[in-house]
Protein backbone atom coordinates (compact mmCIF):
# COMPACT_ATOMS: atom_id res chain seq x y z
CA UNK A 1 0.00 0.00 0.00
CA UNK A 2 2.79 2.19 0.86
CA UNK A 3 4.51 1.09 -2.10
CA UNK A 4 1.65 2.55 -4.55
CA UNK A 5 1.97 5.72 -2.78
CA UNK A 6 5.59 6.30 -2.95
CA UNK A 7 6.09 5.25 -6.99
CA UNK A 8 2.70 7.86 -7.25
CA UNK A 9 5.08 10.77 -5.80
CA UNK A 10 8.32 9.63 -7.60
CA UNK A 11 6.75 9.49 -11.36
CA UNK A 12 7.70 12.39 -13.81
CA UNK A 13 6.30 15.77 -14.35
CA UNK A 14 3.54 16.21 -16.09
CA UNK A 15 4.33 17.72 -20.18
CA UNK A 16 2.75 20.81 -19.20
CA UNK A 17 6.04 21.80 -16.99
CA UNK A 18 8.83 23.07 -19.00
CA UNK A 19 11.92 21.10 -18.99
CA UNK A 20 14.97 21.18 -21.17
CA UNK A 21 14.56 18.51 -24.37
CA UNK A 22 16.68 16.62 -25.84
CA UNK A 23 18.77 17.42 -28.73
CA UNK A 24 17.69 14.35 -30.65
CA UNK A 25 13.98 15.83 -29.69
CA UNK A 26 14.98 18.78 -31.75
CA UNK A 27 16.47 17.87 -34.44
CA UNK A 28 13.33 15.58 -34.93
CA UNK A 29 11.05 18.66 -34.77
CA UNK A 30 13.18 20.41 -37.07
CA UNK A 31 12.94 17.35 -39.39
CA UNK A 32 9.27 17.78 -38.79
CA UNK A 33 8.98 21.07 -39.73
CA UNK A 34 11.13 20.65 -43.08
CA UNK A 35 8.57 18.28 -44.25
CA UNK A 36 5.40 20.13 -44.09
CA UNK A 37 6.73 22.85 -45.99
CA UNK A 38 6.06 23.49 -49.22
CA UNK A 39 3.14 22.41 -51.41
CA UNK A 40 1.46 19.83 -49.65
CA UNK A 41 -1.12 19.50 -52.21
CA UNK A 42 -1.91 20.82 -55.49
CA UNK A 43 -5.02 23.41 -55.14
CA UNK A 44 -7.39 21.86 -58.29
CA UNK A 45 -8.58 24.25 -61.22
CA UNK A 46 -11.81 25.46 -60.55
CA UNK A 47 -14.54 24.38 -62.94
CA UNK A 48 -16.59 26.52 -65.00
CA UNK A 49 -19.48 28.18 -63.15
CA UNK A 50 -22.77 27.42 -64.03
CA UNK A 51 -25.97 29.53 -63.87
CA UNK A 52 -28.97 28.13 -61.52
CA UNK A 53 -31.79 27.71 -62.78
CA UNK A 54 -35.01 29.74 -62.16
CA UNK A 55 -37.39 28.10 -59.21
CA UNK A 56 -41.11 27.33 -60.94
CA UNK A 57 -44.24 28.76 -59.63
CA UNK A 58 -45.33 24.98 -58.87
CA UNK A 59 -41.80 24.38 -56.54
CA UNK A 60 -42.49 28.04 -54.94
CA UNK A 61 -46.06 27.07 -53.98
CA UNK A 62 -44.95 23.03 -52.42
CA UNK A 63 -44.17 22.70 -48.86
CA UNK A 64 -41.09 19.80 -49.17
CA UNK A 65 -40.52 19.45 -45.61
CA UNK A 66 -44.24 18.52 -45.43
CA UNK A 67 -44.07 16.46 -48.40
CA UNK A 68 -40.70 14.63 -47.67
CA UNK A 69 -42.24 13.86 -43.87
CA UNK A 70 -45.44 12.60 -45.39
CA UNK A 71 -44.19 10.43 -47.50
CA UNK A 72 -42.17 9.45 -45.04
CA UNK A 73 -44.67 8.23 -42.56
CA UNK A 74 -46.34 6.62 -45.90
CA UNK A 75 -43.60 4.61 -46.37
CA UNK A 76 -43.00 3.81 -42.37
CA UNK A 77 -46.91 3.06 -42.28
CA UNK A 78 -47.41 0.81 -45.25
CA UNK A 79 -47.93 -2.43 -43.79
CA UNK A 80 -49.97 -1.47 -40.73
CA UNK A 81 -52.63 0.91 -43.41
CA UNK A 82 -52.76 -2.40 -45.42
CA UNK A 83 -53.62 -4.68 -42.30
CA UNK A 84 -56.27 -1.82 -41.34
CA UNK A 85 -58.11 -1.25 -44.42
CA UNK A 86 -58.60 -5.50 -44.92
CA UNK A 87 -60.04 -5.54 -41.19
CA UNK A 88 -62.15 -2.94 -42.18
CA UNK A 89 -63.44 -4.34 -45.51
CA UNK A 90 -64.03 -7.44 -43.27
CA UNK A 91 -65.97 -5.64 -40.72
CA UNK A 92 -68.08 -4.10 -43.09
CA UNK A 93 -68.67 -7.33 -45.27
CA UNK A 94 -69.73 -8.82 -41.67
CA UNK A 95 -72.21 -5.98 -41.23
CA UNK A 96 -73.18 -6.58 -44.78
CA UNK A 97 -74.39 -9.88 -43.80
CA UNK A 98 -76.27 -9.14 -40.54
CA UNK A 99 -78.29 -6.69 -42.60
CA UNK A 100 -79.40 -9.54 -44.95
CA UNK A 101 -80.74 -12.03 -42.18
Amino acid sequence: FFFFFFFLMIRRPPRSTLSSSSAASDVYKRQVVEQTTGVVMPAKASSKKCKARAITPEEAAGHTVRELKAAFNDARLKGYREVQRKAKAEAAEQAALKKKK
